[in-house]
């Protein structure tokens, strides 16, 4: 990028709130932010959006995991600290905080949402 903050991004550097948008790796700038990277420090592989707007990660395809052991958008390993699923693929989450549309294997034993990708 123009600034030198981005080390490696394919295109939309910055996103509104002046992180890294779009990068494929060493994306991190010199506050350690970064929206759009494999790695940064918060999570070790995203895809997308790897900070939320409280810093936990967003979107991860494995490692969903902060460093605080929160996650929020995953593919697999969907459970918050609690033991619940916090946030599935798509529109998964009910009032109790567990997973509603599920598309195969809806619910684990405890009656959360292992593995969701669309409404049952």
């Amino acid at each position: 990028c123009s600034d030198g903050r981005c080390a490696w991004c394919s295109r939309s550097c910055y996103s509104r709130d002046g992180r890294c948008a779009w990068c494929r790796s060493g994306c991190p700038s010199r506050d350690g932010r970064c929206a759009w990277c494999r790695w940064d420090g918060c999570c070790a592989w995203c895809r997308s959006g790897c900070h939320s707007r409280d810093g936990r990660c967003a979107w991860c395809s494995e490692s969903c995991h902060s460093r605080d052991g929160s996650c929020a958008w995953c593919s697999r390993s969907c459970y918050s600290r609690d033991g619940r699923c916090a946030w599935c693929r798509s529109g998964c989450p009910s009032r109790d905080g567990r997973c509603a549309w599920c598309s195969r294997s809806c619910h684990s034993r405890d009656g959360c949402c292992a593995w969701c990708s669309g409404s049952c």
